[in-house]
């Protein structure tokens, strides 16, 4: 791992750590995880994708092929699950501001890094919930599936564009609001 990677994902621990500690990933993550665990999980990604698909893919910053969309992915879990996600209305998120290629890879290693933990929560809820888990998980298979070959493509592009100390500093300030926007969105989760 080169040492611009390393200090980029040190940078990310804390606002990585803050997410993990919010209710809803608390609740999903957990042995008494529940199906409206997981609705309220993946309608808080949702609405983060909702806004960063489009966002991310029409970056002038953009590297072709590097990003995966998930939003649609998200929608269909949540109608297979039953209903609409719990979010209505415009997405109102902001979006971290990319700026620079460096902002662009620190948004999209942030999101495509998610993928590895996507394997582990799939696994964890298939083994807590069964057979309830039902037809919800194109988005974790979806993503997880493509990790093997996609993820190292993502940490290629990392170590080839982000050369500076001052490119890790912008990776890490998008690669931190991704975090913060997820955080954001939990908190306005309807109870």
């Amino acid at each position: 791992m080169s040492n611009n990677l390393e200090q980029f994902r040190q940078g990310l621990k804390k606002a990585h750590a803050d997410l993990e500690m919010e209710p809803p990933f608390r609740a999903v993550s957990g042995h008494t995880v529940t199906m409206a665990d997981v609705k309220n999980f993946l309608s808080i990604l949702h609405r983060f994708y909702q806004a960063a698909d489009n966002h991310i893919i029409h970056s002038p910053f953009a590297i072709d092929g590097l990003y995966q969309r998930r939003a649609d992915l998200l929608a269909e879990d949540i109608k297979n699950i039953g209903g609409e996600p719990v979010f209505t209305g415009a997405c109102d998120v902001a979006m971290p501001a990319i700026d620079s290629e460096a902002q662009w890879l620190g948004v999209v290693y942030t999101i495509e890094g998610s993928a590895a933990g996507g394997r582990y929560l799939l696994r964890h809820l298939r083994h807590q919930l069964q057979e309830n888990l039902g037809a919800c998980t194109s988005f974790f298979t979806t993503i997880s599936a493509s990790y093997e070959t996609h993820w190292p493509k993502v940490i290629a592009a990392f170590n080839e564009k982000v050369n500076t100390d001052s490119d890790v500093e912008h990776a890490i300030s998008a690669g931190v609001s991704v975090f913060d926007d997820l955080v954001l969105i939990s908190k306005r989760l309807p109870v």
